[in-house]
């Protein structure tokens, strides 16, 4: 689950406050962290616990294991992609529409469906494209940590329901209220392409470096 600099810090943070683990380097590209511990003093499973608890479960890198594990992920990435895209072109048309001013000869309470629709549009992006970025800030403050993903989500799930609050206040009255369902869809649609290329970028790196351990032998005399 590494995204950035800021989850390897994470990491080096909180396992070297454990007794017994010596040197502890974490590889944001790979994905992967070398540790050395002493294994009379804390044990590897605990290691394991101890990464689980801060939002990281991890198992002992194999080679084999790799290329699933990047193919599994690209999946959940084109997934929350494609459910980002697909509903962020609807809400934008009706956004358009509104902007140039195809309902101004409506009447205010049908002006107002389509804010609600909107916002119906939105719930599949926030609850599910987005849900990362929410995970992610959970995560940091349980360890009382800021990452990336906390002002993200903030300005995401903020944004939302404080859209979601002005419906509820103004009801179908359609002139009244600002709502940002389009502009919460498009920025979460755009950090998702984002997020996607560096993975395409890191998944590279690190089948490169997979390969490249695959020929090396396992022990030497």
């Amino acid at each position: 689950n590494i995204h950035c600099a800021a989850c390897a810090w994470l990491i080096e943070q909180s396992l070297l406050k454990v007794i017994g683990i010596d040197r502890l380097s974490v590889n944001t590209v790979t994905q992967r962290a070398d540790i050395l511990w002493d294994p009379k003093k804390v044990s590897l499973a605990s290691i394991f616990s101890k990464l689980a608890d801060i939002g990281y479960p991890s198992s002992p890198f194999k080679l084999g294991d790799t290329e699933k594990q990047i193919k599994a992920e690209e999946k959940r990435y084109l997934r929350r992609l494609g459910v980002a895209g697909l509903f962020t072109m609807q809400v934008m048309m009706i956004a358009i529409a509104m902007y140039f001013g195809a309902f101004s000869n409506m009447e205010s309470h049908q002006t107002g469906y389509f804010k609600w629709l909107s916002m119906l549009l939105t719930i599949p992006v926030i609850f599910y494209s987005a849900l990362p970025f929410l995970q992610g800030a959970i995560t940091s403050i349980k360890a009382k940590q800021l990452g990336m993903d906390v002002p993200v989500s903030l300005a995401i799930f903020g944004a939302f329901f404080a859209s979601l609050v002005q419906l509820v206040e103004h009801g179908l009255v359609g002139d009244q209220g600002e709502v940002f369902f389009e502009s919460i869809s498009m920025f979460t649609f755009l950090l998702l392409i984002g997020k996607y290329l560096e993975f395409k970028a890191r998944s590279r790196a690190i089948l490169s470096n997979a390969n490249l351990s695959s020929s090396l032998p396992l022990t030497v005399s």
